[in-house]
């Protein structure tokens, strides 16, 4: 019994390393499109410094990984697009804040992005006019803690801008664990670099890592005895 207990702890320990490991996923990216409004670009992270844009992006609802449904998808990348609705079978997935396969780009202050959709990006869940809002100035906050881009207040009503502030002056100085999320680069085969994304990890994970726990718990108990 002990053989078998810690056989079953070591498989449940090695399925959720895999699914933690870089993978390949098939992305749907679904039919809610976000609301556009203009990013000024003031960073260093862009060929195209000083260039005002008017973008679109997070949350992409409607989106489904290896038919998992996504509460909520952002966008990583700027100025970069996607076409959506549309499927992606060769997305590549991690969860240490690498995109656009290889070579692979590491994300620029990753901590503070993560931190800012731990703390976020669950209330900005839903289509009231609130959570547009909520949307809009959560995006725009992980543009400006990435690139250094700063949202345009005058394309978006008075409450995402001050929610893109707010967002901002909290998120300095605060990090949160890579991990937790899915970065997502997808692809279809066509060898385009379309725009990279973050989500939420699928449930599956953490329901292995779960199981990992309790089966090595089980099998301690046994071992005492």
């Amino acid at each position: 019994m002990k053989k078998i207990l810690l056989v079953m702890a070591s498989v449940v320990f090695l399925m959720a390393g895999v699914a933690n490991a870089d993978y390949t996923a098939n992305l749907h990216v679904g039919n809610d499109i976000p609301p556009a409004y203009t990013m000024d670009n003031t960073g260093s992270y862009l060929t195209t410094n000083g260039a005002s844009e008017t973008v679109q992006g997070g949350s992409i609802m409607g989106s489904i990984l290896n038919s998992v449904p996504l509460p909520w998808v952002y966008c990583i990348d700027l100025y970069v697009t996607i076409p959506v609705p549309a499927d992606y079978d060769q997305t590549i997935v991690n969860n240490n804040g690498a995109i656009h396969g290889s070579p692979t780009t590491n994300v620029n202050n990753a901590g503070e992005i993560a931190w800012l959709l731990s703390t976020y990006a669950v209330a900005s869940e839903g289509n009231s006019v609130m959570q547009h809002d909520m949307q809009i100035a959560l995006q725009a906050a992980i543009w400006h803690v990435e690139f250094g881009a700063t949202l345009d207040t005058g394309t978006v009503d008075g409450t995402a801008a001050g929610l893109y502030a707010a967002y901002i002056a909290a998120a300095i100085g605060q990090s949160a664990p890579l991990a937790d999320f899915d970065w997502l680069s997808p692809l279809n085969g066509d060898g385009k670099t379309y725009q990279a994304l973050i989500t939420t990890p699928e449930p599956v994970t953490l329901w292995l890592y779960g199981f990992g726990l309790v089966a090595l718990g089980v099998w301690r108990k046994f071992r005492k005895v």
